[in-house]
């Protein structure tokens, strides 16, 4: 009954400003912030698993994992080490990624993140991950509103393969 992880590129991605946002809601019965914050997330997450679909097929959306909570935002795909495997999941994401940030932000939400791999294991109410803590670690690395990449995927992006080519 041993419980195991999986590789994942996992971005964790933080919402700027939340604290004034609980603050302004807590105080103003008239605000529609949360009401708004939840609209993005909602048009965010369509969009995003739309495009994954299109690009990658039915089995892209059965992979790619979304959360929020609280000022919180985990995003993942699982990759392959292998040939263009690991590229094509690091594209994948970067979309969703993209998408994610250019909704919040049309709503007046700014995020900043971080972007890594490492191990993972979730379930509807849980989420265990080695990749998660790095990528939380890394976020506060940077003051403005932007997804930064761990060195290790920039290293494997570097690799050549001969599949190169036939991706995007």
């Amino acid at each position: 009954n041993l419980v195991d992880t999986h590789p994942r590129i996992v971005c964790f991605m933080d919402i700027l400003g939340f604290k004034q946002l609980i603050s302004e809601f807590e105080t103003d019965d008239a605000s529609n912030r949360l009401k708004d914050l939840k609209s993005a997330f909602d048009i965010a997450a369509e969009v995003a698993l739309n495009s994954l679909i299109k690009s990658m097929g039915e089995d892209a959306k059965s992979n790619f994992e979304y959360r929020m909570f609280s000022d919180c935002i985990i995003l993942s795909y699982p990759y392959i080490d292998f040939g263009k495997e690991f590229k094509e999941g690091f594209i994948n994401l970067s979309l969703v990624i993209n998408t994610f940030q250019l909704t919040m932000m049309t709503f007046g939400f700014y995020s900043r993140g971080h972007v890594t791999i490492g191990s993972y294991y979730s379930t509807p109410n849980m989420v265990f991950s080695g990749g998660l803590v790095e990528a939380y670690e890394n976020e506060r690395a940077t003051v403005f509103p932007v997804i930064s990449i761990n060195q290790k995927i920039i290293d494997k992006v570097k690799i050549k393969s001969e599949y190169d080519d036939h991706l995007l």
